[in-house]
């Protein structure tokens, strides 16, 4: 039972986390390595460009596509699995139903914002290693940088990605408190993301939701100021804005979802 508290309470004592954590690291940064548009002779505006939009889909499908994979087999895995086990009865009871939720999605944002972090750090590294350094200063136009300038842009793409990244997980979290099945949670990362991309794109014929939709269309919350065919260029607003608002919306329907499961009676009992 101490055991069970412990992996429920002390995320950073699960072995299998790291090593899961560590494989991901390591695809990416090989990923990072062979980006067929990265080239030693490119202008130092564009070399920025390009690192800006790695985890864009329409630029590094697969890269992308281990994002969506991984926001389902890491940290909240564990938690699904926890609930589905009953793991979390001896925290519940010793402490709240409240209180464990609060944990489960606070550790779940922090995890995967610090994950984030660590993998856009190996992708610079990569790349400037590899290719030679990028330079910041100046200013320069582009659909993959928020700012013109460009050390602002670096810095503010950076954040969005991980704050992007760490409210898409915490919003898969919450789709995993209504699976009771661990296996069935493990596969829906790219399941959710799929239908939050091209399930939303294809409804953008639609004058009464496009609008709305837009916003929680997935590209606007893990890839600020990138979208070409829905979303921020459909919007009267400068990218970081929509963001904003994508972060708010998705933050929402989290914790609707979450109130709405446990309301009814969910793994959580105390």
């Amino acid at each position: 039972m101490e055991r069970r508290e412990n992996i429920m309470l002390h995320f950073w004592r699960i072995k299998g986390l790291w090593i899961r954590s560590g494989i991901l690291i390591v695809l990416i940064g090989w990923l990072a390595y062979l980006f067929p548009d990265f080239t030693t002779d490119m202008p130092q505006p564009q070399r920025l460009e390009l690192f800006a939009s790695f985890f864009n889909p329409s630029q590094s499908l697969f890269a992308t596509l281990l994002l969506f994979i991984s926001s389902s087999v890491l940290i909240t895995d564990y938690w699904v699995t926890g609930l589905a086990v009953h793991w979390t009865d001896f925290v519940v009871g010793r402490r709240s139903r409240a209180w464990l939720l609060r944990h489960l999605f606070f550790t779940t944002f922090i995890f995967s914002f610090g994950l984030m972090l660590v993998l856009q750090l190996v992708v610079y590294g990569v790349m400037t290693y590899v290719r030679g350094p990028i330079t910041l200063t100046g200013d320069f136009e582009s659909q993959y940088l928020m700012f013109a300038n460009l050390r602002a842009s670096l810095l503010a793409g950076v954040l969005t990605h991980c704050i992007g990244y760490a409210v898409f997980s915490d919003f898969v979290l919450m789709i995993g408190l209504w699976i009771k099945k661990p296996f069935i949670f493990r596969i829906s990362g790219p399941l959710i993301a799929l239908v939050m991309f091209i399930g939303l794109a294809m409804l953008n014929t639609i004058p009464v939701l496009k609008n709305f939709l837009a916003y929680l269309y997935l590209p606007n919350l893990i890839a600020p100021g990138q979208v070409g065919d829905f979303g921020t260029f459909m919007l009267p607003l400068p990218s970081w804005l929509v963001f904003v608002i994508a972060v708010g919306l998705y933050s929402l329907v989290t914790v609707l979802g979450t109130v709405v499961r446990f309301k009814r009676g969910g793994e959580v009992d105390g």
